[in-house]
């Protein structure tokens, strides 16, 4: 990898390795390159509730998303054979080699000669979740006033329905700690239940 003057900027550098940019164009790869790259905060929150009824029957719905923030996706950095540790299934084929120069992946090798932090981690994490939903329907009232009660409900309800990324790996809501590539998604639960009132 050479500069615009032809200089060898990575000079141990080969064919399927990760290329850094000289920021300062100094010729050399130093602390001075380093800058900050993407942006966690989203560009758009919006949230949608939605409540429909149709005679007897009711459903709400609510939606959450996040548009235009970035994630540094630790999942991938580990689990590309960066650090030595073990790849994703299927990684090794789609390494560049010479066979496969289209490759988006760097060429295989032990460990990790560029331990840099790269825009090559950092990935897209607009996303949509379909927070929850529920569907009821009411018992007429001829029929509740003849079992002695004033309403009576039955409602089946999910959280956590449905979540759209376009980022693979662990979801980005997930909690995770400095020495965990990732942690528990929130869980998705399914009830269902009925409302009395007498």
């Amino acid at each position: 990898h050479t500069d615009e003057t032809g200089k060898m900027i990575q000079p141990d550098a080969q064919p399927g390795d990760l290329i850094f940019v000289d920021r300062n164009h100094d010729g050399q790869l130093t602390e001075a390159d380093k800058t900050y790259i993407g942006n966690p905060y989203p560009d758009l929150q919006m949230g949608l509730n939605l409540s429909f009824w149709y005679k007897n029957f009711d459903l709400t719905a609510n939606f959450f998303g996040t548009f235009g923030n970035d994630i540094f996706n630790l999942q991938r950095r580990r689990y590309s054979g960066a650090g030595g540790q073990n790849v994703f299934r299927g990684t090794i084929d789609k390494t560049w080699s010479e066979d496969n120069t289209g490759s988006d992946i760097p060429r295989w090798q032990y460990g990790d000669v560029a331990p840099n932090v790269s825009s090559r981690f950092l990935t897209d994490a607009s996303n949509l979740t379909f927070k929850t939903l529920n569907i009821g329907y009411t018992l007429p009232a001829n029929i509740t006033r003849k079992m002695a009660m004033k309403r009576l409900r039955v409602y089946f309800a999910c959280d956590n329905l449905y979540f759209w990324s376009k980022r693979k790996g662990f979801d980005p809501r997930s909690s995770r700690t400095q020495s965990n590539a990732g942690g528990y998604s929130p869980m998705r639960t399914f009830m269902g239940g009925i409302n009395v009132q007498f």
